[in-house]
């Protein structure tokens, strides 16, 4: 007789809510990503650390710029970290590609997220100028 599989919805809502686009942004915003071009690769904001590393590559066909931003929360009991990373591919003067996405790398997407319900109102900037909207539910 097979295995019946165990499913997680609920951990699975998480992960998919984790990694779209929305939180992505939202986290960009709490912890005040720097706009392209600011030199600042260390920080801490609020209850987190954050480094970035930049990748760029120039070849004679295209290029490719990658921002790895890496946010650590050391809480006693629920420590997470994850890594927002940013692509973007260029060839001349078009954009071939611009891309964000999100890995957890450990801890909980449940605490995450509620980490980033606490903070959603107190965000110390806001990335071009994007209004982030409270959720509804």
């Amino acid at each position: 007789m097979a295995a019946t599989p165990v499913c997680y919805p609920l951990v699975e809502l998480f992960v998919r809510r984790l990694g779209n686009a929305r939180t992505i942004l939202e986290i960009e915003a709490i912890v005040g990503r720097p706009e392209p071009g600011v030199e600042r690769l260390r920080w801490q904001i609020q209850d987190v650390a954050c480094t970035i590393s930049k990748h760029r590559y120039a070849g004679e066909d295209y290029s490719l710029a990658i921002d790895v931003l890496a946010v650590r929360h050391q809480r006693p009991g629920r420590p997470w970290q994850l890594i927002l990373t940013s692509e973007h591919w260029r060839a001349g003067n078009a954009d071939l590609r611009a891309t964000k996405w999100l890995k957890l790398q450990s801890g909980r997407p449940a605490d995450v997220m509620a980490w980033i319900a606490a903070r959603r109102d107190q965000a110390p900037s806001r990335p071009h100028n994007i209004s982030l909207p409270r959720s509804t539910g």
